[in-house]
């Protein structure tokens, strides 16, 4: 179901991914259904292709993941952006990329305040750790708004580091 376009400025949670692993374009099924399987607010309305398909933005349909995956598999190594959005209830927006910079990557960004609902935070970070299990990651990241400190300096305001206390209680450190 297709909602309206998220209000601007609203806060959001994220994590990413970095990798070097050799069978991440064959992953790409693996990445799409560890997604899907934390239910609806995960599961994308439409994906936009990469350039070999036009840019072209196209319902997503999970019946026709073995199709998506073809027109994957298709587009040019190292040039590859795909975005998955869905608006409601989560806000969902899914990146997953094979660029010239030698390393893949999945971006994953949701509504904070869907978050805020229960159990919904260690849903997002159960999410988070089986992307991880899929795309064997040299590097990764997690962030919330409240986890960044602003302080203000001679150049204006700079954010020199993160405060995890305050975005995920119990973390004690978010880069793997």
């Amino acid at each position: 179901m297709q909602g309206e376009e998220l209000p601007r400025g609203n806060r959001t949670a994220g994590g990413g991914f970095a990798t070097f692993y050799p069978g991440f374009r064959d992953a790409f099924q693996e990445i799409i259904r560890a997604v899907v399987a934390h239910g609806a607010a995960y599961t994308p309305d439409n994906v936009s292709l990469g350039k070999a398909h036009g840019f072209r933005n196209l319902p997503f349909r999970q019946e026709q993941l073995d199709e998506l995956f073809l027109k994957w598999k298709s587009e040019e190594p190292g040039t590859t952006f795909w975005k998955f959005e869905r608006k409601r209830p989560a806000g969902l927006f899914l990146l997953i990329g094979d660029t010239l910079t030698q390393y893949r990557t999945v971006i994953i960004v949701i509504q904070r305040d869907y978050l805020n609902q229960n159990n919904k935070a260690k849903e997002f970070l159960e999410l988070l750790k089986g992307l991880y299990d899929v795309v064997h990651p040299a590097y990764g990241e997690f962030h919330v708004e409240e986890m960044i400190k602003r302080v203000d300096s001679s150049v204006g305001k700079v954010t020199p580091g993160t405060n995890l206390e305050r975005g995920l209680p119990d973390i004690f450190w978010q880069t793997f």
